[in-house]
């Protein structure tokens, strides 16, 4: 999500202004800290994958996921 959907999200819940722009920056961060959390919850699933199958394929795929921005 980017700043301009936050922002356009914080506004259609009635924030506005300052307190517009603030929020849309802390709603951002969460944002971005929640998507972050789960890229690691699932390449933590991959990784219990590859112990049980030891398939390399299963490594590349979490590393894939770490590497997502």
């Amino acid at each position: 999500m980017n700043r301009e959907e936050v922002a356009s999200l914080a506004s259609s819940a009635g924030f506005g202004g300052n307190q517009r722009n603030t929020l849309a920056v802390k709603l951002e961060r969460f944002a971005a800290l929640v998507a972050a959390a789960e890229r690691e919850r699932c390449a933590k699933v991959c990784d219990e994958r590859y112990l049980d199958y030891m398939e390399p394929e299963i490594r590349e795929i979490s590393a894939a996921i770490r590497a997502l921005p």
